[in-house]
């Protein structure tokens, strides 16, 4: 799950809706477009990893599938870089997102769930 500033910077760049000066997210999800509700939609599946639940042990790295898929119904995975005590996590477009580790590894029903400090981009 990307911080709070990520999220912001994801609103500026126009990647989910918002006002794109302050960062404010719409949260309303009423007053979407379809294109908008498209965006959120891509957004939320790409930082969700399908099959795989990962910790920071250093044991698992490589390319990994999201939940998101292109036109084309191909999977637009990710890469992770796995050291004991943190993750690096690279999107398609070669940004690169850290796992904030002391607010991480929170457990939820078949998953955990990290926060990291930038957010992931699929196209």
């Amino acid at each position: 799950v990307p911080d709070s500033n990520s999220i912001k910077q994801a609103v500026k760049d126009g990647v989910l809706p918002g006002n794109t000066t302050t960062g404010a997210p719409n949260l309303t999800a009423s007053t979407w477009t379809a294109a908008q509700l498209d965006k959120v939609i891509s957004f939320i599946q790409y930082h969700i990893l399908a099959k795989y639940t990962l910790v920071p042990n250093g044991k698992e790295s490589g390319s990994y599938e999201t939940m998101l898929k292109n036109a084309q119904g191909e999977v637009i995975p990710i890469t992770v870089l796995n050291a004991p005590g943190s993750i690096q996590i690279t999107d398609v477009k070669n940004r690169k997102a850290n796992v904030i580790v002391s607010q991480s590894n929170n457990l939820s029903n078949r998953t955990v769930i990290h926060l990291i400090d930038n957010y992931l981009k699929s196209n």
